[in-house]
This record gives structure tokens, sequence and C-alpha cells, in this order.
């Protein structure tokens, strides 16, 4: 989103950019109603996030790269030293999820959770509790891109061992209403960062299995 708005308003100094964040349901419930032009959501989390759904609602969607649930820290968890940590191992922690859905969805995924699991929708202070070593966060793996805190170091990710990909990046828009040339040309920048982050993951894959 930062790279997004930074080139959007060098190309268009004049327009105004307005991005606003809700869940996902409500992103693809919006665009279907034309309350919203465009939106970007991670899509195939769960079995029934499926393309027949999007159709069903008259939304033209694209799907780039992987999305993953990782484990956020901070610098100083002895999980920093790790590529990939056991799901037994995390929820020896205290863990903090961003939302009940999470919650749900972690459980579909047959994770078992501790009793003790904090459910923080409050963004900063999330982050200010991993970042001061008192939890780990559980979350999709773009959750914190281009965030202050993963900039300078604070807080770092870990892949949970064994899950893999668990859905993907998804742009919408609406079959009901034609975007303007402003929107169109959103929707241009959008594609771009998307298939940079895309080639950036694949990168990174084929680094790893070198």
């Amino acid at each position: 989103v930062p790279e997004l708005m930074k080139r959007f308003r060098a190309d268009y100094p004049q327009a105004d950019l307005i991005i606003e964040e809700h869940d996902k349901m409500s992103v693809v419930e919006a665009i279907s109603q034309g309350l919203n032009n465009l939106g970007l959501i991670a899509w195939g989390l769960t079995p029934e996030e499926k393309p027949a759904y999007l159709k069903e609602r008259n939304l033209e969607f694209e799907l780039y790269g992987r999305r993953e649930i990782v484990v956020y820290i901070s610098k100083a968890h002895p999980f920093a030293q790790y590529n990939e940590v056991p799901w037994a191992e995390i929820i020896k922690e205290q863990l903090v999820l961003p939302s009940k859905r999470l919650k749900t969805l972690l459980a579909s995924y047959q994770l078992t959770l501790p009793e003790k699991v904090l459910v923080m929708s409050d963004r900063e202070a999330l982050k200010k509790m991993v970042a001061e070593n008192f939890a780990v966060a559980v979350m999709p793996d773009n959750y914190m891109i281009g965030d202050i805190f993963v900039e300078l170091g604070l807080i770092q990710t870990v892949k949970i061992q064994g899950l893999g990909c668990c859905g993907m990046d998804c742009l919408l828009s609406s079959r009901r209403r034609r975007l303007s040339f402003l929107e169109n040309q959103l929707l241009v920048l959008l594609r771009e960062l998307l298939q940079g982050y895309e080639k950036e993951c694949l990168a990174e894959q084929a680094a790893i299995e070198f």
C-alpha cells in the first residue's frame, strides 16, 4: 500500500486516492454492490473461498502470488534463529491474533490453539506487543508489508513448519460498472506491484529449493 500510494500520487498529484481497510468479506460485498471500486484481499485461505463465489457476485478477479500464514516475532525471540518452527512450539508462547476469523481459520487447518489466545484488532497495540517480545502473532504474511516495525528489523517472520501456501492475492473489481480513467490507471499500478511481488516469491522459492 505505501508503494502504491507513492507511485499513484507521483503520477497524479491532483487526484485523491482513498484507501479503506475492512475484513475481506466486507470488501467482496462492497464492491459487488458498487459501494467501492477496487479491492485487494487474500483469497483461497479456506475451502469455501472459491472462484465461483466471486463470479456469483458479478466480480472481476485476478489472482497473484501466494499467501502463507506465518509467525511474527520480536528480533530478540529465540525463534528468530530458525526459518520455520513446529506448531507444537508456537502454542507454548503467548499467542496473539488480529481477528476471531483467523482463529476459526487456524482451526480449519486442524491446528490446536491454546486456551489463552489474545485477539487484538488494534493493529498498533498488536505490533508493539510483538516488537517488545511480550507475545508472538500468527497472521498472513502480507499483514505487515512495508511496515516500519519490519523495515527496522524490530519484527521478523518465521514459517510454520508443514503449513505451506494458504491462498493468493486477489484483485477485485465489479462487472456492474465501468472503471474511470484514474481507476484503470490505479488498476495497472496494482497489477505491476502484484506481479513484482509474485516474481520475488518465485525467486525466493527457487532459492530455497536449490
